[in-house]
């Protein structure tokens, strides 16, 4: 069910481990030995240079949910909550990561991390994401007031270096801070990620090497991806993203689709929600191991309330594109405030 949250709720079970449909994610904060997952297809690399969020995912991470905040998409129409039933697995992918991203972004009011908010320029605001089940707003921070108020109040500084910091504030809540991002555990009853909010930091720092630099195979999945728009990306080279998504389901206050992806294990859903009045143009690629035939129920679901439907296959790669009119997206329409 995708009940609409109650303001209470929101900002105390947040839990953003799987949401928008591609849930690869890895326990909360368990270190992982980076591997080269060879057996993942490469596929052509793109001549342009990785989103900049490439440079929040740490090599400890062996799956990734990435999603963006976009959820205005003219001026008369905002994203609300998704709707129960999914349809279409792209469409409901990438219109809950905008969904997704406004409730991290509401999420961050609702704890007190032990430094003044006016630290956090949220007017300057650029995007919102999560990695694995952590939290991050890139935004301007004025790092050394942050680090200077919890010194002197009531909050710890667990660790300073050069450019980061992680402060706790006097509940133990944990916010990890760059000078251009604060990274937190959204909060949720049962989950605390410290020491994936230390990796995100020393890897936005460049103090940790960053997971596409570690695997190739993530690399080029993310080169699919883009700066813009409401994007979910999902990873899971050693599973399936679709075995993922099932695990994560029942914990989640999001309700997701866990089907129609079958064996992928990599993709990358997005709609452009920056370009005005629809028609929103929205492409996928889902990646399937070496050997793999690509799945019929998957390629036939994903993008299958689009028109100008398009696809494509490439040895392991199936491409998909399309545009969806407001017809297509008014099912996530409402406002995210309303009832809360």
């Amino acid at each position: 069910m995708c009940a609409r949250p109650s303001r209470r709720r929101l900002l105390r079970t947040l839990g953003l481990a799987a949401v928008g449909g591609l849930a690869g994610c890895s326990g909360g904060g368990q270190e992982r030995t980076p591997t080269a997952h060879t057996d993942t297809p490469a596929g052509p690399r793109r001549s342009v240079d990785l989103p900049p969020y490439a440079t929040f995912v740490p090599d400890t991470t062996d799956a990734v949910l990435v999603t963006m905040s976009d959820r205005r998409v003219d001026s008369g129409h905002q994203v609300g909550s998704p709707p129960e039933t999914v349809r279409d697995p792209l469409r409901y992918a990438s219109m809950t990561a905008a969904y997704v991203g406004a409730l991290l972004e509401l999420s961050v009011y609702g704890t007190d991390f032990g430094f003044e908010r006016g630290r956090l320029d949220v007017s300057g605001l650029r995007r919102a994401l999560t990695v694995d089940t952590v939290g991050v707003l890139e935004l301007p921070v004025d790092l050394a007031g942050a680090i200077a108020d919890a010194k002197d109040g009531a909050g710890t500084v667990r660790f300073e270096g050069e450019g980061r910091a992680v402060i706790a504030n006097a509940d133990g809540a944990v916010a990890g801070l760059t000078t251009d991002a604060v990274v937190f555990t959204p909060p949720r009853l049962d989950t605390e990620s410290p020491d994936r909010i230390r990796e995100i930091v020393d890897t936005r720092a460049g103090a940790r090497r960053p997971k596409h630099e570690a695997d190739d195979g993530f690399a080029s999945l993310l080169a699919e991806a883009d700066a813009t728009g409401s994007l979910a990306c999902g990873y899971a080279p050693d599973s399936a993203v679709e075995t993922l998504a099932r695990g994560r389901a029942a914990s989640s206050p999001v309700s997701l689709p866990t089907d129609g992806f079958g064996s992928a294990t990599g993709a990358v859903f997005r709609i452009d929600l920056d370009n005005g009045e629809p028609p929103q143009p929205a492409s996928a690629v889902m990646r399937f191991s070496d050997g793999a035939t690509p799945d019929s129920s998957a390629t036939a679901s994903v993008g299958s309330a689009a028109t100008d439907r398009a696809v494509s296959r490439g040895g392991g790669t199936v491409r998909i594109t399309g545009t969806y009119g407001w017809d297509a997206l008014s099912e996530f329409e409402g406002s995210l405030l309303d009832g809360l």
